[in-house]
């Protein structure tokens, strides 16, 4: 029986999100962003449950023992004019990988997705120099196309945008 059978996928609760928290800050640190890495309790409790709800994680189990996440947000097209869903973080412990969690992961979140908001479409970002994840994700149907860049603004250069006439 594979990891993946074994395993058990459910929402997460706000009981569990001390459990969030540390599946991603290993994920950040497994991407060399761990400096980088700003999200508390108190914030995924409030963006991932509460009334100001932003993020739905997922968790994945075997027995007792947390193995995996996924976090998901809504997003739109307006080029296919549909909602879709953006697979914001995908994590699978070291000591579970390569038995079939990964992809469990993002099928549950489709098929959240599509129930929750009618999503019609996944995207997702994902690092160059991440290989094996790019092989994955490759593996799965994606494509991942190099004239598409994502980008960013935050800090100090956000606030500034904002406050401009």
């Amino acid at each position: 029986m594979t990891a993946a059978a074994m395993a058990e996928i459910r929402e997460a609760t706000a009981a569990d999100t001390a459990t969030v928290v540390a599946l991603l800050r290993a994920l950040a640190e497994t991407l060399g962003e761990g400096e980088k890495f700003r999200s508390t309790e108190a914030t995924i409790r409030r963006y991932g449950f509460g009334a100001d709800r932003r993020l739905w994680p997922l968790l994945a189990f075997e027995g007792q023992q947390p193995v995996g996440l996924a976090t998901y947000i809504p997003t739109f097209s307006t080029i296919r004019g549909a909602p879709g869903v953006y697979l914001q973080d995908l994590y699978v412990t070291p000591a579970a990988r390569r038995r079939g969690l990964g992809e469990q992961l993002i099928k549950a979140v489709i098929r959240g997705a599509e129930a929750e908001w009618g999503a019609a479409y996944l995207t997702l970002l994902v690092y160059d120099q991440n290989g094996s994840a790019r092989r994955f994700y490759r593996r799965l149907g994606c494509r991942l196309p190099d004239d598409e860049r994502p980008a960013f603004i935050d800090g100090p250069a956000f606030t500034a945008l904002g406050e401009g006439a």
